[in-house]
């Protein structure tokens, strides 16, 4: 599950990248213990997280181009004005329940 997941989203980032018309001189993957970086043109863009610690594998942090920070980052960082509610809302995730 956890390979096809994988498979999905970086087909995702994949095709926005060509939609965007957006000249990409590389895209790599760098696997680092419980977590795959996603790396575009050298600058990291997101990482596949996959930790025992949460219940499911999310995409975290999510990076703009120019570095901005898309997702909210409780409850892995306090940020001031940020909410804290929700602890199982973390990064970009995908789920589905009582699937036949």
């Amino acid at each position: 599950m956890k390979k096809l997941l994988l498979f999905l989203i970086f087909s995702l980032i994949s095709g926005s990248i060509l939609f965007c018309n957006v000249a990409a001189q590389k895209v790599e993957f760098v696997q680092k213990d419980d977590k795959i970086d996603v790396l575009f043109d050298g600058k990291k863009i997101t990482s596949y997280v996959f930790t025992d610690t949460l219940t499911k594998p999310i995409i975290y942090p999510l990076l703009s181009p120019s570095g901005t920070i898309l997702t909210r980052q409780y409850p892995f960082a306090k940020i001031e004005g940020e909410a804290t509610d929700h602890k199982h809302h973390t990064g970009l995730f995908f789920t589905f329940d009582g699937a036949n």
